[in-house]
């Protein structure tokens, strides 16, 4: 009964002498005051460690979305000093802590001064106060919560206090006219949205013994040129630096094994890349739309290249490929439009889906050997390739993987294929020898051919199961290679059709004699070609050799 009037007398008391927003007697320390220190009332409640911590009047009520935690209420304007104490019951409390929404949206703040026996920074404490142009956290400030200095649409500088190990989520998020910041030593984490368009900042220092940059930590901030990442990172997360359009060069340490998706998409200006050994995977889109770079070495200790890793770099030119590359993800150089050779290492067992296509100045490319199956669409509109040799362990070629490669003459299949997809080789592939190495004819999707005369090279012997098939029965052209017809003995020439002519290739400066099935002789040459020849079937002779039957079709 005692402590029960004597809580009362308190309550009364607090009442006569304090200004209250918000006043429960049970927890006295949730208790509102107001507290005026150099022409700026501020508000106030004691914690439970018995000190002094700066509220927005409304405590703990507050509306965000409306801007509204003053509403009712001066907010504080100009030059604001936080005292070191304030009184409250008889009794003077230190203030060591700026509380959520504290100076939420104070529009005429200029400036803060805080004391030094702050040691945390609420949510939103000076969310959407405009006009501050720089800030200083105190040397005791060891926690930084997070909104903390989102749109503060006029702050230019701050410095960080060395206590903090940590930037949280959005906390400078939007501070758009932000040209400086100062990071402490012992910063360990920059969190996600940590600098979101900070459009103006032009560089920043990372503390060696960084650890982490999270997700789109940097995302669209434009002016972003120059970033020295310390070789303590180990963790580059996702958009970390997307739209970061003015970086021109960038080199991540080995630590950072896996770079996050996004990462560097749209840099435009980055021109040059240096991964540390120790970077096993480039995360989807991690360079995408890096218009400027022009080459690549990748680190010997890449696994995985992600989709659309370098997709619509289109001045990339070169591309030095590891080693230890194992998959490469959908679309990786896909709208490369300069790259002209790729050379994959047998270790890469996996391309997926459209992996190099649009690549229109591809000329020279070797497929690895480990690899299983060419997918779909793998080198569609890749049109500076004219010869494919597929690798010998794959059994499948997917929908359209040579469709619209305007300079693809000549492909070669090894004796594991068991199926061809749809669409194989349409829209103006220009396709005029196919070198197989199956004896069984592979499964045939639909639409594989746009058209039939095409010289068909099988095994010796299995001509006539190629003629009797539904489908392969179409080609007018069906050559055994018993002879090395498909080139691939070197004592015997390659003979073959290409773009109306007849091509030889190995012939040994012999003379090559051209007859038609009437045999009279058409035409001789010497280890070249013929000029465009009328559609037919032609006897080729090369020197005293046995001749082979070829077919032209010229649509000149």
């Amino acid at each position: 009964m005692k402590k029960a009037i004597l809580k009362a007398l308190v309550c009364a008391s607090a009442l006569l002498t304090f200004h209250f927003s918000i006043f429960t007697c049970a927890q006295a320390q949730d208790s509102v005051f107001s507290y005026t220190h150099q022409g700026n009332t501020l508000y106030y409640i004691i914690n439970s460690a018995d000190d002094a911590m700066v509220v927005p009047p409304l405590w703990p009520n507050y509306d965000e979305e409306n801007d509204a935690s003053w509403t009712g209420y001066t907010e504080p304007s100009g030059a604001v000093v936080v005292p070191d104490s304030v009184p409250f019951d008889g009794t003077m409390h230190a203030v060591t802590e700026v509380g959520h929404d504290a100076f939420y949206h104070c529009e005429q703040m200029t400036s803060v001064s805080l004391p030094e026996a702050v040691t945390a920074i609420g949510e939103w404490a000076f969310g959407k106060c405009h006009g501050l142009t720089s800030f200083t956290l105190p040397a005791s400030v060891t926690a930084i919560d997070q909104y903390a200095f989102a749109r503060c649409y006029g702050l230019t500088s701050v410095t960080i206090s060395e206590g903090v190990t940590e930037i949280p989520y959005r906390c400078f998020y939007k501070d758009s006219l932000l040209a400086e910041v100062n990071l402490p030593d012992g910063l360990t984490r920059i969190g996600n949205y940590a600098f979101t368009d900070c459009i103006t900042l032009p560089t920043i220092n990372f503390p060696e013994g960084l650890t982490v940059i999270d997700n789109n930590a940097f995302d669209y901030c434009a002016s972003l040129n120059s970033i020295t990442l310390p070789s303590s990172l180990d963790s580059i997360g996702i958009a970390a630096f997307g739209y970061c359009e003015s970086l021109e060069e960038i080199a991540i340490p080995g630590g950072v094994s896996n770079i996050g998706q996004w990462a560097f998409n749209n840099c435009h200006s980055l021109q040059s890349i240096t991964l540390g050994e120790g970077v096993e995977r480039i995360g989807d889109c991690a360079f995408r739309q890096c218009g400027r770079l022009t080459s690549i070495d990748l680190p010997s200790s890449l696994r995985v290249m992600g989709r659309e890793a370098f997709s619509q770099c289109n001045q990339l030119r070169h591309v030095d490929l590891p080693s230890s590359l194992e998959e490469v993800g959908a679309m990786a150089f896909a709208y490369c439009d300069v790259i002209d050779s790729l050379f994959f290492p047998p270790s890469t067992h996996q391309m997926d889906y459209a992996a190099l296509a649009v690549c229109p100045n591809l000329k020279v490319l070797q497929l690895p050997e480990g690899l299983e199956k060419v997918d779909s669409m793998l080198l569609a509109f890749s049109s500076g390739i004219e010869t494919i040799v597929v690798p010998s362990h794959v059994t499948r070629i997917e929908y359209a993987a040579f469709a619209d490669c305007y300079h693809l003459h000549k492909v070669q299949l090894p004796a594991s294929v068991t199926y061809m997809g749809d669409s194989l080789f349409v829209d103006r592939t220009p396709l005029d020898t196919l070198v197989m190495g199956c004896e069984v004819p592979p499964t045939l999707g639909t639409d594989v051919f746009e058209h039939y005369n095409t010289v068909l090279i099988v095994p010796c012997g299995a001509a006539e199961s190629y003629r009797q098939h539904e489908v392969w029965g179409r080609f007018a052209n069906i050559l055994e290679s018993c002879n090395g017809i498909d080139g691939t003995q070197a004592s015997s020439p390659a003979v073959y059709v290409r773009n109306g002519r007849i091509i030889v290739e190995g012939a040994d400066s012999e003379t090559v004699s051209v007859y038609d099935m009437l045999g009279h002789l058409t035409q001789t040459f010497k280890q070249s070609s013929t000029q465009a020849i009328p559609s037919g079937v032609y006897l080729v002779k090369v020197g005293n050799r046995p001749a082979k039957k070829v077919f032209v079709m010229n649509n000149k």
